[in-house]
């Protein structure tokens, strides 16, 4: 029971960041069918770091980027950050015995649009159309052999490119922000 509100959990999230907008499967053209993903839901079980006690279940919905035409998206490769600069930083501030603070950006990538031009689109698998059908009841007219048919708004995680979705509108909300880069 717990697993299952963990899923529904991760599907409002996908519904707050409008990543899926639900789509008939005939109205996907016979061009487009190779743009279909698969989903699928990952469960992990989060524990306590100091007691090792399980704190709760966690989903997160990931499409099978590994069907994406690899030919198709380019350079999908995100900036990453220099190690030898993470540790200067933080010798810096030992030195100066300043603090350090760390976060979590719910759904992070959710943030991302895509900016792809090529449309893209996931099938749930019937479970997980089940569960989503409890959200969205009148999504039903969108099933098709049991399985729900979405256009993909947003960089969901597993797809080729989401990564680099990512960077570049974190990117261009930390130059909008007044950062610079080095």
């Amino acid at each position: 029971m717990e697993a299952e509100q963990a899923i529904l959990a991760e599907l409002r999230n996908m519904d707050s960041h409008e990543a899926l907008t639900p789509v008939h499967s005939h109205d996907i053209g016979a061009d487009e069918k190779h743009r279909i993903v698969p989903s699928h839901m990952f469960l992990k079980h989060k524990f306590d770091v100091d007691s090792g006690a399980y704190v709760r279940t966690k989903a997160r919905l990931v499409a099978q980027g590994n069907r994406q035409r690899p030919d198709t998206y380019g350079d999908t490769s995100s900036k990453m950050v220099n190690i030898l600069i993470v540790f200067v930083l933080l010798k810096v501030m030992s030195a100066l015995d300043l603090d350090a603070a760390t976060f979590d950006i719910t759904g992070a990538y959710l943030n991302a649009p895509r900016r792809h031009p090529e449309s893209l689109f996931m099938r749930l698998v019937p479970a997980l159309t089940s569960l989503w059908l409890t959200l969205h009841p009148d999504h039903a007219q969108y099933v098709h052999r049991g399985s729900l048919y979405l256009r993909v708004n947003k960089a969901i995680y597993g797809l080729r490119n989401a990564s680099f979705e990512f960077h570049i509108y974190l990117a261009s909300f930390l130059l909008s922000s007044g950062y610079v880069r080095s």
